[in-house]
């Protein structure tokens, strides 16, 4: 049993686990820090910080985990359960220790495995490592949010359209920041964004959100409006870790 999984098993509630071979850092900053400006108890932990169980003596009533999860991780689990899991991309990396590439993808997917329909898959689809491993992601009975440049189809998408991020949930349409405002620049980069307004935006009910965030009124195009803001100045501070680029691949 690995230490997530440890974890999980003392305190199951309210965890959002993202993985890929690259992008989770600034994925996991990105949604910790938008729950925190909707008003909610969260922190990052795992790869990017704290083990998670470190933090559950301390942990808040209600609080959010989001866990970056590398594939060493995610493979030592059983019970594991994020409300929402996140798959970035999938390229070859650690065969030593997977000993094949289809092993290491298997791992990252095992992330959905006890995932139920109440919850939600993100997955980037225009990654091809991801394509491949298709027939075990899309099974009956798991709700995905495709997440691409160009919009997907579905009621559970997130794409740009007329340069602005939106998330579409449940059929639902949020517009939220245009990609030029976005201070982190790169294709990949508007992806990792959008991974994480729909990982966040999946994770709050709009009737537990802070009205000096999120309007109550509705959940029209304004409602993202100032954490579309937010979102802008979160990628400009996200923090960096300072180790090697090679490192932070799991």
């Amino acid at each position: 049993m690995g230490e997530p999984e440890f974890a999980y098993r003392l305190s199951p509630d309210n965890w959002i686990a993202i993985t890929g071979t690259n992008g989770k850092t600034t994925t996991t900053s990105l949604t910790d820090y938008l729950l925190k400006a909707a008003g909610e108890a969260s922190v990052a932990v795992g790869n990017i910080g704290e083990p998670p169980v470190n933090e559950i003596d301390g942990r808040a009533h209600n609080e959010w985990f989001v866990a970056e999860l590398s594939s060493y991780q995610i493979a030592t689990t059983a019970e594991l359960h994020p409300r929402v899991a996140v798959l970035l991309n999938i390229t070859p990396d650690h065969l030593g220790w997977h000993k094949s590439h289809k092993n290491y993808a298997l791992a990252k997917i095992k992330l959905f495995e006890n995932m139920v329909d109440d919850d939600l898959v993100v997955v980037d689809v225009e990654d091809a490592g991801i394509h491949e491993f298709d027939e075990y992601i899309y099974i009956p009975g798991r709700r995905i949010c495709k997440v691409a440049f160009d919009e997907p189809e579905g009621e559970d998408a997130a794409f740009v359209r007329d340069g602005k991020l939106v998330v579409r949930l449940k059929g639902v349409e949020t517009q939220l920041v245009a990609t030029s405002e976005l201070k982190i620049s790169g294709h990949h980069n508007v992806i990792n964004a959008l991974c994480a307004a729909t990982a966040a935006w999946q994770s709050v009910p709009m009737s537990m959100v802070s009205a000096a965030v999120w309007p109550r009124s509705s959940r029209s195009s304004t409602a993202w409006s100032r954490v579309a803001r937010l979102t802008a100045c979160a990628t400009s501070t996200i923090p960096r870790r300072p180790t090697p680029m090679r490192s932070r691949r799991r």
